[in-house]
């Protein structure tokens, strides 16, 4: 019975180790979202589709700050400080093939936009040039993902060519997928967008584990010379619907699978597809 007891409590504490690290895991996400053009059904929908009424993660547009020393330099600089101007700190440690490998998570970079795709930047040529489908959207991010009972959705609207969907990625015992996306202009849903806590507590936690980390590493040089910074305040975009009226949505794809690491996933309705191609970084 104690034996019994001693694997039970190793194998939580495993559990827990495992579903910390795989929330500091990395992955590159790359999506497309295309509309056929020529529908060749009759089939009607008559279902609705039913959206998440929760706390929601957004893309990342972090504020934006200016160097108002590089933007109106100063003439006054003295010799020391112009033989110095593009020295950085270096380490007296030495890197090795092992610490190039423990590359650290940046949770500032996820969540943003890239038009940058790898995986899939050939089937995206090929669709935009046939005549068949226009493709409406495609770019990639970076995130982490979080065990099944905490993840969120990624939630994303786009009124010029009206399409949404809520995309989340979990882990379990394997990881998987869970897709709700939709064309047409759907109701506002009252959902609380957390990216910036979402990040920011991962950075925390990020800072948290490197302070207690011991280190010989002593900088040589401290020559990083002070600069002011001023925030660039941009506007939020006003949403413009026109005549366009909010939908009942009832063209929708409403899937979750399993998928693995490496994968490109299609996810298909007669009106319109989404391919995501997911890799770990």
């Amino acid at each position: 019975m104690i034996l019994f007891k001693l694997f039970i409590s190793i194998f939580l504490i495993t559990n827990l180790v495992a579903q910390d690290q795989v929330a500091l895991e990395e992955y590159k996400i790359e999506l497309i979202i295309f509309k056929n053009v020529n529908i060749n059904t009759t089939e009607t929908f008559d279902n609705l589709l039913i959206l998440p009424k929760e706390n929601v993660l957004s893309f990342y547009e972090p504020e934006l700050l200016i160097n108002t020393t590089d933007l109106f330099p100063k003439n006054n600089d003295s010799f020391f400080t112009k033989m110095f101007k593009n020295l950085r700190p270096s380490f007296t440690k030495n890197n090795t093939d092992e610490d190039i490998k423990k590359i650290i998570p940046n949770p500032g970079y996820w969540f943003r936009k890239n038009t940058n795709l790898e995986k899939l930047k050939k089937l995206n040529s090929k669709l935009s040039s046939n005549t068949n489908y226009k493709v409406l959207n495609s770019y990639s991010w970076i995130q982490n993902i979080e065990n099944k009972e905490i993840s969120k959705y990624l939630f994303e609207k786009n009124t010029e060519n009206k399409y949404g969907y809520y995309l989340k990625f979990y882990k379990s015992r394997f990881l998987h997928v869970d897709l709700k996306a939709y064309l047409g202009i759907a109701k506002p849903v009252d959902n609380k967008i957390i990216t910036d806590s979402h990040i920011k507590s991962y950075e925390n936690e990020i800072l948290s584990r490197k302070t207690e980390q011991k280190t010989d590493e002593k900088p040589i040089l401290d020559l990083n010379l002070k600069n002011e910074f001023t925030q660039v305040i941009t506007l939020p975009i006003e949403e413009s619907y026109g005549n366009q009226l909010y939908n009942d949505i009832n063209i929708f794809i409403d899937e979750q699978k399993r998928v693995f690491d490496g994968e490109i996933h299609y996810f298909d309705h007669p009106y319109f597809g989404i391919v995501i191609s997911i890799e770990k970084i």
